[in-house]
């Protein structure tokens, strides 16, 4: 996020905006929106990953306790099966939103750098080449 912040100031600081900004900065937009919700999935995804491991420690104890209820009561041990399943299949579906997340903010930040790319690109070829326009960077 906090590259795609940088490559953004950097061009536009050579390219300041004007009136004539055709949809690209909208497709960056769309693309920064994106990135962000990403992130948020990436950051819920974090703290689902979090609950597995502590989720992990209690699969422990679990079969700790599962190899004592064996000995003591068949019920117990149904239980403690289906709390084992329960475990595997939460682990599971945080993995799968973990890497969801991970390559949604991925294309993001690849929608980012191709509209940013366009966007040169376009002012290049109207003749605006980079730190001529009023005041941009390496004027004198």
């Amino acid at each position: 996020m906090a590259q795609a912040r940088t490559l953004s100031a950097e061009i536009d600081d050579e390219f300041p905006l004007d009136a004539s900004l055709d949809t690209s900065v909208g497709t960056v937009l769309t693309a920064e929106r994106a990135l962000q919700t990403a992130t948020e999935d990436v950051n819920k995804a974090t703290d689902q990953l979090r609950l597995r491991i502590e989720q992990g420690e209690a699969a422990k104890e679990a079969e700790t306790l599962e190899r004592s209820a064996i000995l003591l009561d068949p019920e117990i041990k149904e239980k403690v099966e289906e709390l084992d399943s329960w475990l595997g299949n939460t682990v599971a579906a945080a993995e799968r939103k973990a890497l969801k997340a991970a390559n949604a903010a991925r294309q993001a930040m690849d929608e980012i750098a191709e509209a940013r790319r366009r966007e040169v690109r376009r002012r290049r070829s109207e003749g605006h080449p980079p730190g001529v326009q009023g005041g941009a960077a390496g004027a004198p």
